[in-house]
C-alpha cells in the first residue's frame, strides 16, 4: 500500500509543463497496428482477402514476366522483339517518328551489356504491370468520382492520404501481408502513382462544360452515351496527361522496389550505391534513363513535346495534390501549332541560296565517293593503337569505311555526306500531298501487320501450346522484314514531308561537323608501332576539299537563306551560350592536360593501353639489355641481373599502364584540335548571344556555327571511342574518361547553339494573296462603274 501511495505521490509531482507528462497517456498505436497486421497475417479470411487482392499482380506478372519452362516472358525473349514491339505501342499511341526514335533509344541498352539488357526488359515489364494496374483502377474511379459527387467525398480523403504518408511507412505492411519481390513493390508503387490519375480524370469530367452535357441529354443521349461520347472524349487530355504523371511517379519508385526486392535497373543501382561501384552505377543510370525517356514519349501529350524528362519528374512531383495547376503549366508550356493550310507554301529558292545548295550537294556526293577510296596504305592509322596486327600491313590500301582505313571517321564522312546531298536537294521541288497521304497509310498497314503478328505470336506461346512453336516460325521474320519496311517509309516520309534542318542551316552544321570529322583523321597522330611506310591515301584528302565545298556552299546559302523564328527572340543578351561555350573550352583543356601522380595513371586520359606486347618499348628492351650486359661473366651479378630483369618483367603483367592525354607526345593529340574547335565555338557565341546585334538573323547565323562546331567535336570523339571498340583485340587497351569529357564538352556546345536553331523555320509566302488581291481590285472597278452608271446627268 505504502508503494503504490509513493507511486501515485511521484506521479502527482509531475508537472503539467514537464516533457515527461504525456507518459501517463501514452497512446500504443504502434503495438496496435503491429497486433493488427500479425492478426490478419494469421487469419484465414484476411489470407483469402490477401489472396484475392494478389491474383491481378499475380496474373499479370505470370503473363509479362514469367520464366516458366516452355515459355517466353519479355526477359527471355530475343531483344529485337522487345524493340520492335516498343516502336508499334510508340507509333499508335504517338506517332511513328516518335516510335522509331523510342526504338533507338531503347536498342542503346542492350550495348551496355547482356546483364543491363535483360535488367532493362524486366525494368519495361514492372512498369507495364504497374501502370496497366492503375489505369483499370484509377480511370474508372476517377469518372466515377466525376459524375458522383457522393464517391468523390469518400475517395478525395484517401488520395490525400495515400499522397501524404510516405512510401516507407505503407511499405512494411505490404512486407508482411504478401513478402518481399515484385509483387509488393508494385502494390507499393500503385499506391504512390495512382492519385494523380485519380484527380485529373475526375478533373476531366468535371471541367466538360455543363451546356454541353445538358444538350446531349437533351437530344435524347443515355447516360452511357453523354459519358463515352461527350464527358470522356472532351476528358481525354487531362486522363492522358494523368496517365503520363502516374508512369513518371512510377518510374521514380524503381529504386523504393529495388529496397523491397523487386528485380530491373532499380536493382543494379542499389547494388552500385552499396558496393560504391561507379561504373555499374553510371552504365544503370544511362540505362534508366534512356528507358525513362521512352516510356515517357510514349505516354505524353504533344503539347509536352519540348518538356524535359527531368522538368516534368519534377513537375509530377510538385503537383501530386493540385492536378489543375499542372494543367495550367502545360498549357503556358504549349507552342501554337504552325499552320500548314494549303494556302501557303514555303518561300521559293533564289539563285544565290540555289547556288550555294548545289555547291553543297556536289561536295556531299564528293565526300561520300571519297570514303570508297583509300585513306589508309600500308598499316591502319586508328587501328593500329587497338590492333597490333595494322600495325604493320605493307603494300595494302583501305578506304574510308574499312576497320583498317578511316574506319567511324570514313563513315561519319558517309553519313554527312548523304544527309547533305539530301538536304541540299530538298528545297528545291515541291512534294504533292497525296504522296505523303500514301506513304501514312502505308505506315498504318505495316504497324496493323506487326501488331497482329506480336499478338498472335504472344497469345500462341501464353495460353495454347509452345512446343509446336515451329509452326509459327515463318512470323518473326516477316514482322522483322515489315518493320524494316515501316521504318524505311517513316525515313521516306520525312524526307518528303521537308523538316526544318533540311536546308541551308542543316547543311551548314553537317559541313563543319564533316570538315571537324576530316581534320581530326588527318590531325590524329601515328602509334608509336606504326610502320614507316604508313602513309594516308588521296580518299582523306578529297574528302577534305568536300567538306570546304559542303561548308562554303552551306555559308553562301545560310547567308540569303529567306529564314526566321517561329516567335521573337529574348531582346536581351543570351550570356548562357557564352559561358556553355566557355566553359565547353575549359573542360576540353582540363580533360585533356590533367595528369595523375604515379598512383592514379592519369585518370583524365584520352588512351589507356595495358597490353604487355604494348609496354615492351625499345627503350625498355635497351634498358633490360644494359642491365645484362652490366652483370658481365660474373655469375653473382648475373643472377641479380635475372632476377632484375624477371621483376621488370612482372611488372609489365601487374597493372602497368601507357596512358596519353589529348596533348601528349606519343599520344593521338586529338585535345589540340577540340581546343581549337571550342575556342571558334567561343568567338561564335558571341554573335550568337546577341553581342554584336545584328538582329534574329545574326544570332541564328552565329548558333548555326556554334551547331556546327559542337557536332564536329563530338564527330572527332565519337568516331576515336568507336573506331577502337571496332577493332580492339584486347579488353587492355580503351579510350579514355578524357575523350568522354570532351564528347561531352561537345554536347554542350551543340545543345545550346540548337535551341536557337530550332526556333528557326523558312518563311512562307501564300499562294492566294495575288489572287485576293485581283479579286479586290476587280471588286472595286465593277463599284467605280457602278456609281458611274446611277450618276444623274
Amino acid at each position: 500500500m505504502n508503494g503504490l501511495l509513493a507511486q501515485a505521490t511521484d506521479e502527482e509531482l509531475v508537472s503539467f509543463f514537464d516533457n515527461t507528462w504525456h507518459e501517463q497517456y501514452r497512446f500504443s498505436f504502434g503495438e496496435w497496428i503491429d497486433q493488427f497486421v500479425r492478426w490478419g497475417v494469421n487469419n484465414p479470411v484476411t489470407s483469402v482477402i490477401g489472396e484475392i487482392v494478389k491474383w491481378p499482380f499475380s496474373t499479370f506478372f505470370d503473363l509479362i514476366m514469367s520464366n516458366r519452362v516452355g515459355r517466353d516472358s519479355i526477359t527471355t525473349i530475343p531483344w529485337v522483339w522487345v524493340v520492335i514491339a516498343v516502336f508499334v505501342i510508340a507509333s499508335f499511341t504517338r506517332n511513328t517518328r516518335i516510335g522509331l526514335a523510342c526504338a533507338g533509344m531503347l536498342s542503346v541498352c542492350g550495348f551496355l551489356g547482356a546483364q543491363y539488357w535483360e535488367e532493362t526488359a524486366q525494368t519495361i515489364g514492372l512498369i507495364l504491370v504497374s501502370v496497366t494496374l492503375c489505369a483499370i483502377v484509377g480511370i474508372p474511379l476517377g469518372i466515377l468520382s466525376g459524375r458522383f459527387d457522393a464517391i468523390w467525398n469518400v475517395v478525395r480523403p484517401t488520395l490525400d492520404a495515400m499522397q501524404v504518408v510516405h512510401s516507407f511507412v505503407f511499405m512494411l505492411p505490404f512486407i508482411f501481408f504478401f513478402g518481399i519481390g515484385n509483387i509488393s513493390a508494385t502494390m507499393v508503387t500503385m499506391v504512390f502513382a495512382l492519385p494523380p490519375l485519380v484527380r485529373l480524370t475526375n478533373l476531366g469530367i468535371r471541367q466538360v462544360p455543363e451546356d454541353v452535357v445538358e444538350a446531349s441529354r437533351a437530344y435524347g443521349a443515355t447516360e452511357l452515351r453523354v459519358l463515352t461520347d461527350v464527358q470522356l472524349p472532351l476528358a481525354r487530355p487531362a486522363i492522358m496527361t494523368g496517365l503520363n504523371q502516374t508512369l513518371l511517379l512510377a518510374i521514380s519508385m524503381l529504386g523504393i522496389a529495388a529496397l523491397m526486392g523487386a528485380g530491373g535497373l532499380g536493382r543494379l543501382l542499389f547494388r552500385a550505391i552499396n558496393n560504391l561501384d561507379l561504373g555499374l552505377a553510371a552504365s544503370a543510370g544511362l540505362a534508366f534513363f534512356l528507358v525513362a525517356v521512352v516510356l515517357d514519349r510514349i505516354s505524353q501529350t504533344e503539347a509536352q513535346d519540348g518538356v524535359g524528362l527531368l522538368t516534368k519528374i519534377r513537375q509530377a512531383w510538385a503537383y501530386r495534390a493540385n492536378p489543375a495547376g499542372l494543367l495550367e503549366v502545360q498549357a503556358d508550356q504549349a507552342l501554337e501549332p504552325e499552320d500548314d493550310t494549303p494556302a501557303e507554301r514555303q518561300s521559293p529558292v533564289e539563285a544565290p541560296e540555289r547556288m550555294g545548295l548545289l555547291l553543297a550537294a556536289a561536295g556531299g556526293t564528293l565526300a561520300i565517293v571519297s570514303t570508297l577510296l583509300a585513306w589508309s596504305s600500308n598499316a591502319g592509322l586508328i587501328s593500329s593503337w587497338s590492333r597490333r596486327a595494322d600495325e604493320d600491313l605493307p603494300g595494302l590500301d583501305f578506304s574510308g569505311l574499312s576497320a583498317s582505313g578511316g574506319s567511324w571517321f570514313g563513315w561519319f564522312t558517309a553519313i554527312l555526306g548523304l544527309f547533305v546531298v539530301l538536304a541540299a536537294l530538298r528545297p528545291m521541288f515541291s512534294m504533292n500531298d497525296g504522296i505523303l497521304r500514301l506513304l501514312s497509310k502505308g505506315q498504318g498497314v505495316l504497324l496493323a501487320g506487326i501488331a497482329a503478328v506480336i499478338a498472335i505470336i504472344w497469345v500462341w506461346n501464353t495460353f495454347i501450346d509452345t512446343d509446336n512453336s515451329n509452326d509459327f516460325s515463318i512470323l518473326p521474320t516477316i514482322a522483322l522484314v515489315m518493320f524494316i519496311i515501316a521504318a524505311a517509309l517513316i525515313v521516306i516520309e520525312t524526307y518528303l514531308g521537308g523538316t526544318p534542318r533540311l536546308g541551308a542551316d542543316g547543311i551548314l552544321i553537317a559541313g563543319i561537323a564533316m570538315l571537324s570529322i576530316v581534320l581530326g583523321f588527318l590531325w590524329l597522330q601515328p602509334s608509336a608501332f606504326i610502320s614507316e611506310d604508313f602513309s594516308r591515301g588521296i580518299g582523306v584528302t578529297i574528302a577534305l576539299v568536300a567538306a570546304l565545298l559542303v561548308t562554303a556552299g552551306g555559308l553562301v546559302a545560310t547567308g540569303r537563306a529567306p529564314y526566321g523564328p517561329r516567335r521573337p527572340l529574348p531582346v536581351e543578351i543570351s550570356w548562357g551560350r557564352v559561358i556553355a561555350a566557355s566553359f565547353a573550352l575549359l573542360l576540353i583543356v582540363g580533360s585533356a592536360i590533367i595528369e595523375g601522380d604515379d598512383d592514379t595513371s592519369s585518370e583524365f586520359g584520352w588512351f589507356f593501353d595495358a597490353r604487355v606486347e604494348s609496354l615492351i618499348t625499345p627503350e625498355f628492351l635497351e634498358e633490360m639489355e644494359a642491365i645484362e650486359a652490366e652483370a658481365g661473366d660474373d655469375i653473382n651479378k648475373q643472377l641479380a641481373a635475372a632476377q632484375t630483369i624477371t621483376n621488370a618483367y612482372n611488372s609489365l603483367e601487374n597493372g602497368e599502364t601507357i596512358v596519353h592525354t589529348g596533348f601528349s607526345e606519343g599520344g593521338p593529340q586529338l585535345g589540340w584540335l577540340a581546343v581549337i574547335l571550342s575556342g571558334l565555338a567561343v568567338l561564335a557565341a558571341i554573335p550568337a548571344a546577341g553581342l554584336l546585334g545584328g538582329g534574329d538573323t545574326r544570332r541564328w547565323q552565329g548558333s548555326v556555327l556554334m551547331s556546327g562546331l559542337g557536332l564536329g567535336i563530338m564527330g572527332i570523339t565519337m568516331a576515336f571511342m568507336i573506331s577502337m571498340i571496332r577493332v580492339a583485340d584486347s579488353p587492355k587497351v580503351l579510350a579514355g574518361i578524357g575523350a568522354f569529357l570532351t564528347f561531352v564538352a561537345g554536347f554542350v556546345v551543340f545543345a545550346s547553339g540548337r535551341s536557337v536553331v530550332n526556333e528557326f523555320r523558312r518563311r512562307k509566302v501564300y499562294r492566294d494573296v495575288e489572287a485576293i488581291e485581283a479579286r479586290a481590285a476587280e471588286a472595286l472597278l465593277n463599284l467605280d462603274e457602278v456609281d458611274a452608271a446611277t450618276v444623274p446627268v
